[in-house]
């Protein structure tokens, strides 16, 4: 590029002010690529230096907008996924404890005078076998809600 076309980009960058550049990107990127298409199209005249200069802004932006619709879309997928597993946490939570309330709303005390039962004189044997397995003994209850029959 010859030493006039050097000052006349110069002149036309402090003319038309900074580059849309965010704060995330690059300028030198930027200033690269206006470079490049001006080498490339090799200007003649202020003219085409704005028309190069609107070109390279919207490729600019294009790209811009490409990127972070990328980084958008990846991050709604990834929150989805994060706020799904949530919900299936707190679903089997909300399962779990509906399950204990139903159980200790069904469940019923066994009959008290059932367990009270003494082994006959001289049934040393099956005193030691209630004492060793007194869950095979007692009266079992289910939780369906079935009460045990009354003694009395």
């Amino acid at each position: 590029m010859s030493h006039d076309r050097e000052q006349t980009l110069d002149r036309s960058k402090a003319l038309y002010g900074p580059p849309p550049v965010l704060s995330t990107e690059e300028p030198k990127r930027f200033d690269g690529l206006l470079d490049q298409v001006i080498a490339c199209l090799k200007t003649r005249d202020t003219v085409e230096l704005i028309l190069i200069r609107h070109f390279v802004y919207a490729v600019w932006e294009i790209e811009r907008l490409t990127r972070y619709g990328t980084v958008s879309i990846e991050r709604w997928s990834r929150e989805t996924l994060q706020l799904q597993a949530q919900q299936e946490k707190l679903q089997k939570a909300r399962k779990e404890d509906l399950a204990w309330k139903h159980a200790e709303k069904n469940f019923t005390k066994p009959n008290p005078c059932l367990h009270e039962r003494k082994a006959p004189a001289g049934d040393e044997e099956a005193m030691v076998f209630r004492r060793a397995f007194p869950q095979l003994t007692k009266p079992q209850t289910t939780l369906t809600g079935i009460a045990p029959i009354n003694c009395n």
